[in-house]
């Protein structure tokens, strides 16, 4: 069945009545400074529709753990699957979004003020990648989801320590989703990679006597500090 919602009360936590049994419904927290975590579990396939009523404020990053989901905003249709991390900063506008059944989610929101303290560059649209079943992203979201799951209907009724807790996940999640998205950027960079190419053959050529940072730094046309930012150059042709 179709409703149409705001994105705000899509992230309206539930009555105990109804946990779990939908979208609608999530189990959600504010946390210190905006932060916002909702976890989602829907054990049948559904869809709503609805519109962005928080355009340009909010970052969503979102971790998939179990099932699918389809979302159009913007014109286009995105897909998504267990163990997808997604970063989207959305503009006012309609959407539609649809899961399948056994489906569950981690969201986290984080406001403009909170990421420019962080000092993240702003971006616009929807960005995903998948997750290993290690990465430390989708641990936390599993450990994150079970908190919100178990965490009492008021805030009034948790503990300092438990919300440290909780606010200490998400933030840790937004905090991996953010540094891996910026070394996946650099790595991705063509001049940066014919760069480190260039050092990686001065070592292989010169493994007996390896050049010094300075030297390789030189040889890239880098400052040994830029040279030494880039990412690490990888070991497996010296193996």
């Amino acid at each position: 069945m179709m409703a149409d919602v705001s994105s705000t009360q899509v992230h309206q936590s539930h009555p105990d009545i109804v946990a779990g049994t939908s979208l609608l419904h999530p189990h959600a927290r504010t946390f210190p400074g905006g932060l916002q975590a909702s976890g989602f579990l829907a054990a049948q396939g559904g869809e709503l529709s609805g519109y962005f009523d928080e355009p340009s404020v909010t970052t969503r990053c979102t971790v998939i753990l179990s099932g699918t989901c389809s979302m159009k905003a913007g014109g286009q249709k995105y897909h998504f699957q267990a163990r997808d991390l997604i970063l989207a900063r959305t503009s006012s506008e309609t959407f539609t979004f649809e899961n399948s059944a056994e489906f569950s989610a981690l969201e986290i929101h984080a406001p403009s003020m909170l990421l420019e303290q962080m000092h993240v560059e702003p971006f616009t649209g929807i960005q995903a990648r998948p997750l290993g079943l290690q990465d430390l992203a989708m641990r936390i979201a599993k450990q994150l989801l079970g908190y919100l799951r178990t965490a009492p209907g008021s805030c009034s009724q948790i503990s300092t320590p438990d919300v440290l807790r909780g606010y200490g996940m998400a933030m840790t999640i937004l905090g991996y989703a953010f540094t891996s998205w910026g070394t996946e950027k650099t790595q991705l960079n063509k001049k940066n990679i014919a760069r480190l190419e260039t050092a990686q053959q001065a070592l292989l050529k010169h493994f007996d006597r390896a050049p010094t940072i300075p030297q390789l730094a030189a040889m890239c046309d880098l400052s040994p500090t830029r040279f030494k930012g880039n990412p690490p150059i990888k070991r497996v042709a010296f193996e």
